[in-house]
């Protein structure tokens, strides 16, 4: 009896993973469409695609697809959970890096959607690999600074590629407490209910 209640906590803990990693692939569908389709059809904002657009065309075709592919996934609990979340945050990483790329760089303000996918990680999968996560997204913006440098197109990024690195390691460290806070939340209160239930069974056998 004594190992029923983290049994238990396990078995809703992952069930809970499991729901909040479909829940992100909604997510990136929804983010994926919006990419494909305001290019595609050619709407606001005009930034898609600016300086490599058929680049843009073909990453954010593949993103949608794979999008959609991650999506099955994740709503049939397909595979092991820690690989199955870190391999998709590191797809959604290259891919918006490619998109952030083919609209011209940093000065397109799209490094932001990856601050998304490093809070997803920190919230999403253990220590290590969320660093890792926010390590790979950092590197991507570094590498469109140094490119931006070396091609000379316009001014130099490499500040805001050091703040946008910096912002990815703090939000997935601070996505990552937060997360483990409201695992013990419910891990707690998982406990004070079973304890509540094994007092109203002894009540009630005491009654009778």
């Amino acid at each position: 009896m004594a190992g029923e209640p983290s049994s238990i906590s396990r078995s809703e803990q992952d069930e809970a993973s499991w729901r909040a990693l479909t829940v992100f692939s909604g997510y990136r569908l929804f983010l994926a469409a919006i990419l494909f389709f305001a290019f595609y059809l050619k709407l606001t904002p005009d930034f898609l695609g600016h300086k490599y657009p058929l680049l843009h065309h073909y990453a954010s075709l593949a993103y949608l697809m794979v999008a959609v592919l991650l999506m099955i996934f994740s709503s049939r609990r397909w595979g092991v959970f820690i690989s199955q979340s870190s391999m998709q945050l590191i797809i959604d990483v290259v891919a918006l890096a490619m998109i952030i790329h083919a609209a011209g760089g940093l000065q397109s303000g799209l490094g932001a959607l990856l601050v998304v996918v490093v809070v997803a990680g920190g919230a999403l999968i253990p220590g290590r690999l969320a660093i890792f996560v926010a390590a790979i997204a950092t590197l991507s913006v570094l590498l469109e600074a140094v490119y931006a440098e070396l091609t000379g197109a316009g001014q130099s990024h490499f500040a805001q590629a050091g703040m946008l690195g910096a912002i990815f390691f703090i939000t997935a460290l601070l996505a990552q407490l937060l997360s483990r806070t409201m695992q013990r939340s419910q891990l707690l209160a998982e406990q004070q209910a079973h304890d509540l239930n094994k007092l109203a069974n002894l009540n009630q056998h005491i009654i009778s």
